[in-house]
């Protein structure tokens, strides 16, 4: 998943009724592969340092924003905790609380 958009893929290997990997003929395994559209990420990290990081599939609604800032906004709530909106037909990011993330080349620089 992207920290960023909230792009996601997902590889889940195909099992047989009795719970065995299902193989091609050449004898690898078989995979289902899917990838959903983000429309953004929510970074919930309560200051117990155990949290939640939320995929948006669609576009928030003014009611659904408001929601989400009072739960970031919250005294529990730790300095790391953020949204980003993502809007995927122009590729637009857009900060609505906190730090957005780096993208995964600055990711790596900064854990170096």
């Amino acid at each position: 998943m992207c920290s960023r958009c909230g792009f996601t893929q997902e590889w889940k290997l195909l099992r047989n009724e009795d719970g065995t990997a299902k193989l091609a003929e050449d004898g690898t395994w078989l995979w289902d592969y899917t990838e959903t559209v983000g429309y953004g990420v929510v970074l919930l990290m309560p200051k117990s340092g155990v949290g939640c990081k939320y995929c948006l599939t669609g576009t928030l609604t003014g009611e659904e924003r408001e929601t989400v800032l009072q739960n970031l906004q919250a005294e529990n709530m730790d300095s790391h905790s953020y949204a980003v909106l993502y809007a995927p037909e122009s590729g637009t990011l857009t900060p609505l609380y906190g730090q957005m993330p780096g993208d995964y080349g600055e990711d790596e620089e900064t854990a170096a």
